[in-house]
């Protein structure tokens, strides 16, 4: 199947409530890339759009999705970008009545129920969604129906009754994933803001999964979402490290992993796989 995700706009001002223009702050969407790498894998053609990087018009975004045929247009948002994904995807309704519309990402995650009631929505993924839009993916293009898909939530085509799936299972452990491939991205469009880097090329990595705690009320990985604490192993790390260094000539990388309670294993951990970099890095860097 031909499956595009796209990230609504996002820009500079609106996170952080300035008048700055500037084309720094973001880094690639992992999670997508994980989503659409499992995929690929599978035998799927992925794209992803990640509209904050870009100057697309609407007019720009219809040409190429009309170019790529897709059969599954998937919205990935968070609050403050739901209201952008519902309109985009009211204006691509229009150009693709055939195509199914999935919306997933952490607001869609935490309120499926609600996400679906917009008539624009078709399907909602929620919770870890690897398998799960795999699932869904096959099922879709086979014409199966999706009763029985873990962590899906969608309307019925005739009485547009809305079916809530059971959850589906974290991941336990996450080594099994493959590596987050960054070519469905331009690696040169995406830096952090000024001051949170010291060498370009920059990307990031994430190397856990969940919150040992759980019960922060402002926070997503509380209440009925909450994961189990999950780390990435150091050789895991490692062979990704070494993926990013040789395929991007990567000179810094952004960490998103370590929880409080996890502190001493990590320094434990960090320690090797500093030992790792310092021996990769110079070495593949020059």
């Amino acid at each position: 199947m031909n499956i595009v995700f796209i990230t609504p706009p996002y820009g500079i001002e609106e996170r952080y409530g300035t008048k700055m223009r500037i084309k720094k702050g973001f880094l690639p969407p992992l999670g997508l890339a994980l989503i659409a790498t499992v995929l690929k894998e599978a035998g799927h053609n992925v794209k992803i759009l990640d509209l904050p990087v870009y100057d697309y018009t609407l007019g720009d975004l219809k040409n190429i999705l009309k170019s790529f045929n897709p059969d599954i247009i998937a919205f990935s948002a968070i609050t403050p970008t739901m209201t952008k994904a519902f309109q985009l995807a009211e204006h691509l309704r229009g150009e693709f009545p055939d195509t199914t519309f999935v919306f997933g990402g952490l607001h869609p995650s935490l309120f499926p129920h609600d996400t679906l009631k917009h008539p624009v929505v078709d399907i909602v993924v929620f919770g870890e969604a690897e398998y799960t839009f795999l699932e869904l993916a096959g099922a879709l293009e086979k014409g199966k129906p999706l009763a029985g898909i873990k962590g899906v939530a969608y309307k019925e085509r005739k009485s547009n009754k809305i079916v809530m799936n059971q959850p589906r299972p974290i991941i336990k452990d996450i080594n099994e994933l493959p590596i987050a491939s960054r070519e469905f991205f331009d690696m040169e469009r995406y830096a952090p803001l000024p001051n949170q880097y010291k060498a370009l090329p920059v990307t990031n990595m994430v190397t856990g999964r969940g919150c040992p705690y759980g019960k922060c009320t402002f926070c997503f990985e509380a209440g009925d979402l909450k994961p189990v604490w999950r780390r990435m192993s150091v050789d895991r790390a490692v062979e990704e490290i070494r993926y990013l260094v040789d395929d991007y000539t990567v000179k810094e990388i952004s960490f998103s992993l370590a929880k409080p309670t996890g502190r001493k294993y990590f320094l434990i951990k960090t320690s090797k796989r500093q030992r790792y970099i310092l021996i990769i890095l110079p070495k593949s860097l020059g």
